[in-house]
């Protein structure tokens, strides 16, 4: 069920985006990565339109190769023939053979979950849908990392003209090393054919170029539509459909080098004779990996954990089925993307634009998975993992569940339970040993083994004191503050207070040392914001409302004395912070108590609504109501 979306969520999406800029033309978003198949850390396939000319005059599609989200490239070509003698370039950048023709990019959309391409290929029109799913209620199809692209046809001209469209991937989507050997098969079903594509000596749990090294890629249709595969080189796939128009129902065998000769894996279907729209063509990308994530539980014996889309069978059942539903896989995904753009628009028009393209890679970051084994599936026993999507490659880091929590409580409060279970286990097990939480529950992406060293993380980044508020913060709130806030908001969304009751202790603990914790302050100390943050007001503010929540969930659990306790010293270190936050004239400073310190984005105020801690009363912040100040903050920005 989709709740109302947050505005913190915003927080967390400006953070991961840079928005180009907003193309003249009807319902079209220009950013500068555009979302192809974007559905796990290692389905993630991206148009990069940086250097691309668009609109009115230009001549030609991108001529450019879908990228892996750190810039690899990875092969993905669409090719058009029309009339049996001309063939033009939907997709990629393919060299050969000779003569191939530029299509025309006239307008891209782009939804929470699709990402709409209108392009002319000569007499005919082309609509392509790259739709990657985000199933709010059904966690085996929100489990299973496959993409969907699918394209219509449309004579523009009037006349009727014969058409074939052709798709092929090649082997750089199984590694991030391209010299590495791979192996393939092609298998024809009854009602699906699809590639698979695999390392022939794969790595366990391991990467190279943040691509996974035991992954299967597939790329599969159903039949029909006088479907014809190939696998072969690039240049004989590819020339073989120029000028034939089909493919020759033949596969070459491995095993082979990715990069060279560069076989690549191609299918292609004839839509006959076109002048009004066709039925949608449809081809299925994907990769899968069993197990998926290496664990540890929370008496510290390791454990390995499936996709729970195993719970319901083998990946060919889950292929075909996955085809099969594309008719109602749109209707749902048109569904969900209504939804959140209702929601969102009314916070902000501008919010829908910037939920539309963050929606995809807050889901996509992660892997939901499941305990037990092939026969004896635990469906009892589900966790979602989350990678840090980028130089880190941590598992379930803190800070970044945090920025993204209010998306996943908005589309299913359960995955919000499932991602916070991990770390509350880890935190549980006897491989972590420190009071407060840790960072993430490994370094590597997917070993999710742990990191039992200690850390410096505080408020935001480090470390947060102040030499009159009877409250220092060090090892915390992007841990523990961040752990018992979101702890608390999984519980008001979904009304399941089982986390609070499994794991209160350890909320406890992360509590007092919240409250207790009177280290000196480490010089140099940063926060989520550039720069030093010594004394920051807005670091400082999260903690507390950390110790408020506390008390919230100690009154669940029927712990008034717990409850008590939190409620009055959250109380008194609120009281004490706005008198040392504001500025004479009302407005936030930086830094504790000092006027001459800048003014504030103290964004994690929010916490404060979001669980109706009431810490921070609505006078707080009223100089940014000022109509002269916000036109000032409107045009400059707020003062840092």
């Amino acid at each position: 069920m989709l709740h109302r979306l947050h505005p913190c969520y915003v927080i967390s999406i400006l953070a991961s985006l840079v928005l180009v800029a907003q193309a003249q033309l009807s319902d079209t978003l220009w950013t500068s990565w555009v979302p192809l198949a974007v559905r796990s850390p290692y389905l993630s396939a991206w148009m990069d339109t940086t250097n691309i000319p668009f609109g009115p005059g230009v001549k030609r599609a991108p001529e450019i190769w879908p990228l892996f989200w750190n810039s690899a490239i990875l092969g993905w070509a669409g090719h058009i023939r029309i009339d049996n003698n001309i063939t033009y370039k939907w997709q990629g950048d393919a060299d050969s053979p000779a003569g191939l023709n530029f299509s025309v990019l006239n307008n891209i959309q782009i939804t929470p979950t699709r990402t709409v391409m209108s392009i002319t290929s000569g007499p005919i029109d082309l609509n392509i849908t790259y739709l990657s799913p985000i199933e709010p209620t059904d966690p085996v199809k929100q489990s299973f990392p496959f993409s969907y692209v699918s394209l219509t046809a449309t004579s523009n001209d009037g006349q009727p003209h014969a058409v074939q469209v052709y798709s092929d991937i090649s082997g750089e989507w199984v590694s991030g090393n391209r010299g590495d050997v791979m192996q393939w098969q092609t298998v024809p079903t009854d009602t699906i054919l699809y590639h698979q594509v695999s390392l022939e000596i794969p790595e366990a749990f391991s990467e190279k170029a943040n691509q996974a090294e035991d992954a299967t890629t597939y790329y599969a249709t159903l039949l029909g539509q006088q479907m014809t595969y190939m696998v072969d080189l690039d240049a004989n796939c590819r020339g073989q459909f120029s000028s034939a128009g089909t493919l020759k129902n033949t596969a070459t065998s491995g095993p082979a080098s990715i990069s060279n000769p560069f076989p690549v894996f191609a299918i292609s279907m004839d839509l006959g004779s076109v002048t009004t729209t066709t039925d949608a063509v449809v081809w299925a990308v994907g990769m899968l990996r069993d197990p998926a994530i290496q664990a540890v539980t929370a008496s510290g014996a390791p454990e390995m954990r499936s996709p729970y889309w195993r719970t319901q069978g083998a990946a060919q059942d889950i292929i075909t089925s996955f085809l099969q539903d594309y008719s109602s896989a749109v209707e749902r995904a048109e569904a969900f993307d209504a939804a959140l753009a209702k929601n969102a628009s009314s916070t902000s028009p501008h919010l829908v634009d910037l939920v539309s393209i963050a929606a995809r890679q807050a889901m996509a970051g992660t892997e939901l998975t499941v305990g037990g084994s092939a026969g004896s599936y635990n469906t009892s026993d589900v966790k979602m993992f989350m990678k840090d999507v980028g130089p880190s490659g941590r598992v379930n880091p803190v800070e970044v569940l945090y920025s993204a929590f209010p998306f996943f409580l908005s589309v299913n409060g359960s995955y919000g339970g499932w991602l916070l279970k991990p770390v509350l286990d880890y935190a549980s097990s006897p491989a972590w040993t420190q009071p407060y939480s840790p960072r993430h529950i490994g370094l590597n992406y997917p070993n999710a083994t742990g990191d039992p060293t200690t850390h410096d993380q505080g408020v935001e980044r480090k470390s947060f004191a102040s030499p009159v508020l009877p409250l220092r913060l060090t090892h915390l709130s992007l841990e523990s503050g961040n752990m018992l806030i979101m702890t608390l908001a999984h519980a008001r969304a979904t009304g399941d207070g089982s986390l609070i009751s499994t794991y209160y202790p350890l909320l406890k603990r992360w509590a007092d040392y919240l409250v207790n914790n009177t280290s000196p302050l480490p010089a140099g100390q940063i926060s989520a914001d550039p720069g030093p943050r010594p004394n920051s007001t807005n670091l400082a503010i999260k903690g507390i409302i950390a110790i408020g929540a506390m008390s919230q969930m100690s009154v669940a659990m029927d712990q008034q004395q717990d409850a008590q306790h939190y409620s009055s010293t959250a109380q008194a270190y609120a009281n004490t912070w706005k008198s040392l936050a504001l500025s004479s004239d009302n407005h936030i400073l930086s830094n504790f108590g000092d006027p001459g310190s800048s003014w504030a984005l103290e964004y994690n105020l929010y916490a404060d609504k979001w669980l109706g801690t009431g810490l921070v009363d609505d006078s707080v912040g009223d100089c940014y109501r000022d109509p002269l100040i916000r036109v000032l903050i409107e045009d400059s920005g707020v003062q840092l």
